[in-house]
């Protein structure tokens, strides 16, 4: 299992403090907030809470990267998302209003601001402005995850690739497998694919569209 620190470091605490709710709050009311926060260092594969469970905590990821995931009557996994820090707020695991919709995992090595739900929500009864960010921001996180529903739905799957390596910063033309962000089974669960699928699609990226922004057409 991660560690929990005893106090998030200087770098955590600023990036906390640029995000939707936590913007919001005057000096004092953050400062309370993040006195008994804990910064939790993940394990590749260690998950950072489960689907269904009540939550009593607030997570916020400061690095590295997590997927989360639901987990079927059958005992099937089916990913959802793979967020980063910059997607973690519109992907709204920071704070769940009931029973958690899903799971989130670390994928590779990640560290999460934790601190305490009941804190939190008191302060949202009492700061109008950090409760409105807050809900601006999961207004966001529900729109993504429509498009995300729509483009498994109804993109093909090299678009449905191009789309996911664009989103981690990588040029779909310039794939390489050693450059990819995440394990290919990672992947193609991410997109909707087979592992063998997917594997036959990168070396369409590598081959047949040489030009990225020609590749729904050519391809």
């Amino acid at each position: 299992m991660g560690a929990t620190l005893a106090r998030p470091d200087a770098e955590a605490v600023g990036f906390i403090r640029k995000q939707p709710f936590f913007r919001a709050l005057d000096d004092q009311a953050f400062a309370g907030l993040l006195r008994a926060a804990g910064l939790r260092v993940l394990d590749s594969g260690e998950d950072l809470f489960l689907q269904d469970d009540e939550p009593d905590e607030f997570f916020v990821l400061v690095s590295g990267t997590l997927e989360l995931y639901r987990t079927t009557a059958e005992g099937e996994e089916a990913l959802i998302r793979i967020v980063d820090r910059a997607e973690a707020f519109s992907s709204g695991f920071t704070l769940s209003f009931g029973p958690n919709p899903f799971s989130a995992r670390a994928v590779g090595s990640a560290r999460v601001i934790t601190g305490s739900r009941a804190a939190l929500l008191a302060l949202m009864r009492v700061q109008g402005a950090a409760a409105v960010d807050f809900a601006s921001s999961m207004s966001s996180h529900i729109r993504q995850f429509a498009d995300h529903i729509e483009e498994l739905q109804v993109q093909p799957a090299l678009q449905r690739l191009t789309h996911f390596l664009e989103r981690t910063g990588i040029e779909p033309r310039q794939v390489d497998a050693g450059a990819l962000p995440y394990k290919k089974v990672v992947i193609a669960r991410a997109i909707g694919v087979a592992p063998e699928t997917l594997s036959r699609l990168l070396g369409k990226l590598r081959h047949a569209c040489p030009d990225a922004r020609t590749l729904a057409r050519a391809c």
